[in-house]
């Protein structure tokens, strides 16, 4: 039997055991593992782990400036004002509080699984995507205003070939393995000139669309080889959304119209959340079950369900005068809640109508037959095929 394979009952660290030193078997992270700066993980979790005191996880990490990337101070951004006090309000008084940076790494709290109809939601309207993108510009995570000057070139790559994709036939099924190829050589190869907020929003967003059709769409006409590429982006797509997170700005241009910056902010919020769902559904297909994580959970979304699906002048905002965070992006932002406390929201029937993205949102955690049971006019997903 190989050492992978071997079971083990020892609850010290993987990093411990490999490097045959005592472990503290403290949670989230042990103390050699914290005084050094790397993940921890655990095969079997000690139940008896002390947790780390605030005052020992400070002196840690003392010696970092406090304006740190792995600092959740440094997201000092109006996209996800409340998300620390989102994650400071529901997770356990017992623990300390994750750093922002790690929770998307950490054991979830919630281990999914997803019935078979909700997966097939899920799917049929994540595959129409391409063909929403092409008839309106946009998506539920890509608003049709978003870029009024023209889609930026990573985008217009792809949206290319959903153009492709949808009016696939028996004269050109031949020529998509090579067409996608050739997208996603110059999608990846334009990475090194992503330097602004909005190009990397725009190049997730595309990489979400490729994903889309290679992850999902059956062979053929992807193929082997093209479906390879696409599940080992998976990481790259986790990756890149950290990096976008993390990319938000601070304040935005005081000339930005509020509807234009409200525009942005949204946008943002859903590429991400949209990002981690089709991370669940392809667990889901893979391995049966998804990670609904502290960072997932906390996250924000417009709480003025139905705005994104309303005409400017239906919400009287684009054309005023700007306000110091680009906008007056707060006012629009009052109302954030975060993705637990939409479901709360849900689970108290304080909820009287959702778009498609809120609505996927509640059937990713609940079930389709959780919304069916009360929207009758539910997003029925678009006839397969």
């Amino acid at each position: 039997m190989s050492n992978e394979q071997r079971v083990t009952l020892s609850k010290a660290c993987d990093q411990c055991i490999q490097a045959k030193r005592k472990c503290s078997r403290s949670l989230p992270r042990c103390q050699r593992c914290s005084a050094r700066k790397i993940a921890c993980k655990y095969k079997n979790i000690p139940l008896d782990g002390k947790i780390l005191p605030p005052r020992a996880t400070a002196l840690v990490d003392a010696h970092r400036s406090e304006r740190s990337q792995d600092d959740d101070t440094t997201i000092n951004s109006p996209f996800f004002r409340g998300l620390a006090r989102t994650m400071r309000k529901y997770y356990s008084s017992n623990h300390t509080l994750p750093r922002l940076s790690r929770t998307h790494e950490l054991e979830p709290e919630i281990i999914l699984a997803m019935d078979k109809p909700t997966v097939n939601y899920l799917l049929d309207h994540f595959k129409s995507f391409p063909m929403v993108v092409i008839q309106t510009g946009g998506a539920p995570f890509i608003h049709p205003q978003l870029y009024q000057d023209g889609h930026p070139p990573c985008l217009q790559n792809i949206v290319a070939l959903c153009n492709i994709y949808v009016h696939l036939n028996p004269s050109n099924f031949h020529i998509l393995p090579s067409v996608i190829s050739h997208s996603t050589k110059v999608l990846l190869g334009s990475r090194p000139t992503l330097h602004t907020f909005k190009s990397k929003l725009a190049f997730v967003q595309s990489l979400i669309l490729l994903q889309i059709i290679t992850l999902f769409s059956p062979s053929p006409p992807i193929t082997t080889i093209l479906r390879q590429q696409a599940e080992n982006r998976v990481s790259l797509l986790r990756s890149l959304v950290m990096d976008l997170y993390y990319s938000t700005p601070a304040s935005l241009p005081s000339a930005m119209p509020p509807y234009d910056a409200w525009i942005l902010a949204e946008s943002c919020r859903r590429t991400i959340h949209v990002a981690h769902i089709i991370q669940g559904v392809y667990l889901m297909l893979t391995r049966g079950s998804f990670k609904l994580t502290m960072f997932v959970k906390a996250l924000p979304l417009c709480g003025n369900l139905g705005r994104w699906e309303l005409e400017p002048s239906a919400c009287g905002e684009r054309g005023n005068t700007a306000g110091p965070e680009g906008g007056n992006i707060g006012q629009l932002d009052a109302g954030l809640i975060s993705y637990r406390e939409l479901v709360d929201m849900w689970d108290n029937d304080e909820v009287k109508q959702l778009d498609l993205f809120e609505e996927m949102l509640i059937a990713a955690c609940h079930g389709i037959d959780s919304v069916k049971g009360k929207f009758l006019d539910f997003h029925s997903p678009p006839l397969s095929g």
